[in-house]
């Protein structure tokens, strides 16, 4: 509980661009759709070495994100933890057709949420490539990747498809978790609220039952119930 409590309070809130994370392996084309929603347009996008940044404003709102593109290859993982800390929320995108490696974004994914940086971030799953034939379907996405084990608390989520090289659903995609986001910092607010004056209340019992056991100890006869003896 200590560690949610700690990084509800790293949560970016308040007005200007929210930082958020995109993950997912190699190939599954989370470049493709960053630039699918700034850009519009097919755009031949090479793999991303390192990270990509760009800003995405949510039609509609006056959202907008900061979203970091970080590259998907098994030996740029080991840095995904590094920019964790104080994102407002985490995409990861899987390619729904490539069947042989839904077990290892799976494991990806879970061992990213064990990060307690990530206690209270909102999660936005994508089941990317959904025009190639024998794609899996959201439902059978959201399956394979045990999204069940989350906490609705610790990471409340939503799934979209998309096809990342015309653009179908990367809108609607952001505009959802756009909306997951502001419902998620609502949610944290109170939390915190609620907590912060029960960790409170629980400290000042704490104090009273530490100066009583002081007390008892020098002047011991105070607290003696009616009938005892001293020994």
């Amino acid at each position: 509980m200590g560690n949610i409590v700690e990084a509800a309070g790293k949560l970016r809130t308040g007005p200007g661009p929210q930082r958020v994370v995109m993950l997912g392996l190699d190939a599954a084309g989370k470049s493709t759709i960053l630039c699918s929603m700034n850009l519009g347009n097919n755009t031949t996008v090479k793999p991303t070495i390192g990270f990509n940044v760009e800003e995405v404003r949510i039609p509609g709102t006056r959202v907008s994100f900061v979203v970091w593109d970080l590259g998907g290859q098994e030996s740029l993982r080991v840095i995904w933890r590094q920019y964790l800390q104080g994102i407002s929320g985490l995409v990861f995108v899987v390619d729904s057709a490539d069947v042989s490696r839904i077990e290892e974004a799976r494991s990806c994914l879970h061992d990213l949420l064990r990060d307690p940086h990530l206690a209270g971030v909102p999660i936005a799953l994508v089941a990317n490539k959904q025009d190639l034939t024998d794609s899996l379907s959201v439902t059978q996405v959201e399956e394979l990747l045990d999204m069940g084990r989350l906490s609705p608390l610790r990471n409340p989520y939503i799934v979209r498809p998309t096809i990342a090289l015309n653009g179908v659903g990367v809108t609607q995609l952001f505009v959802d978790f756009a909306k997951l986001v502001r419902l998620q910092e609502k949610r944290w607010a109170t939390y915190t609220r609620r907590n912060s004056t029960m960790s409170s209340a629980s400290d000042e019992s704490g104090i009273r039952r530490s100066w009583k056991a002081r007390l008892s100890a020098r002047v011991p006869h105070i607290f003696r119930r009616s009938g005892e003896t001293s020994m």
